[in-house]
């Protein structure tokens, strides 16, 4: 009598001494020898995939090659692969799965082509993962993934291709080329853990739509990458996820903060301060955008009036001393025009007189008026704390840059 596979949804027969087909056979319910089963493995499968067989989920693999071959809607789902296995140049077309699969040696997908949807959930590579050179043509997802050390150098993915939740225990290289800057969509890495991030390099990649929530990037290297532009008359390098609040996609702003402390820190490590500058400008912009109230009034107000908001109209977050210097302009200007149309001030000219009160030195001509005129006290003092304050933005901005310089 023919005993069947006591795998569930298997329909091959049996081995003689196990209770499983040759392709579930897990080593440990036999007595065959692991040469013989390796081989007599290696045998069955290869006649499976050439007789259209696309249906191996739950299956035992030894070393396998299946270098230039075309798979239609092969299902690899909780699949072994013990010995090293080798899809080189192979073109995976409609849906594939190896959802919680475990690679125990080294996995090769070099210039491999994913023309329909691609699931890698769950997988654990063990070993050495070689992702060069394959095309992504439909959404893919890395997801809840354990990777050892792995490269997608000119990998390309057309569409979203999601790596949340994943855990990155060694080495990790995503680089593209002039040609091709490898993500073409959205790209998420968000929740992903990377045990040394020294060992992690983004490197000539289009970020502009990547997400990188709760993400410890603090250390990883970015270099000549495409971020997101934001910034209406100062534009500044920023993230996908402050482009998404500003279209009310997403509420929570401290995440977003975050993201942008952490690539600030990054770039700050490695000596790139004006990316650095530009990351912890969004950081500030994400905090004068964080209004709790819900009031159109009191929101526009926090946004635009607060202390917040005009510390980034007076010198960008401190990252800009021009900024100063056209408020310095503009100030002596319009405290000259007051001197001369509204006091008729007579004694001086009235320009130098407002430089003159904005740098703190009223002649003692002018200090006798200002004791019989109220409201020329009030406009003389207004301008001297004016002056104050453009003077300490510009020497803080200023001293900010040259600090940078000499680092």
């Amino acid at each position: 009598m023919v005993r069947k596979c006591i795998f569930s949804g298997c329909d091959r027969n049996a081995l003689e001494k196990s209770n499983y087909c040759i392709l579930h056979e897990n080593y440990r319910s036999t007595t065959y020898d692991e040469d013989y089963l390796n081989r007599e493995k290696a045998k069955a499968f290869y006649e499976e995939i050439k007789s259209g067989v696309r249906n191996f989920k739950g299956c035992i693999f030894p070393e396998i090659s299946l270098t230039n071959m075309n798979f239609q809607n092969i299902n690899f789902t909780d699949c072994v692969f013990k010995g090293a296995v080798d899809f080189s140049g192979s073109k995976f077309e409609g849906k594939t799965s190896f959802e919680n699969c475990i690679f125990k040696s080294d996995a090769l997908f070099k210039g491999c082509e994913f023309v329909g949807c691609v699931s890698f959930e769950e997988v654990m590579f063990k070993k050495y993962a070689n992702f060069i050179d394959s095309i992504f043509y439909s959404s893919v997802k890395f997801e809840s993934m354990n990777f050892s050390d792995v490269t997608f150098y000119n990998a390309k993915f057309n569409e979203k291709a999601s790596f949340n939740d994943s855990i990155f225990t060694g080495f990790v290289r995503f680089e593209g080329s002039s040609n091709n800057l490898v993500f073409y969509s959205e790209a998420e890495f968000d929740d992903i853990s990377f045990r040394l991030p020294n060992e992690v390099e983004f490197i000539n990649l289009d970020l502009s739509r990547a997400s990188f929530f709760n993400t410890n990037i603090e250390d990883v290297r970015f270099a000549d990458v495409k971020w997101a532009t934001a910034g209406r008359l100062f534009k500044r390098k920023a993230i996908y996820n402050e482009l998404l609040i500003d279209q009310k996609v997403y509420r929570d702003y401290e995440l977003v903060a975050d993201i942008y402390r952490r690539l600030r820190a990054s770039y700050e490590k490695r000596l790139q301060y004006q990316y650095a500058s530009d990351f912890y400008i969004g950081e500030m912009e994400i905090k004068r955008k964080n209004c709790k109230f819900k009031n159109r009034i009191s929101k526009f107000i926090m946004q635009n009036l607060s202390f917040i908001a005009l510390y980034k109209y007076f010198s960008l977050y401190g990252e800009n001393y021009y900024l100063p210097i056209i408020w310095i302009f503009l100030t002596i200007l319009l405290f000259g025009y007051l001197f001369s149309h509204l006091f008729k001030l007579q004694s001086l000219d009235p320009y130098a007189l407002s430089v003159l009160t904005f740098f703190q030195m009223i002649p003692s001509s002018v200090m006798k008026k200002l004791a019989s005129n109220m409201t020329l006290s009030v406009v003389f003092l207004i301008e001297r704390l004016l002056g104050i304050l453009f003077t300490a933005l510009f020497v803080l901005a200023l001293r900010r840059r040259f600090k940078k310089m000499t680092l």
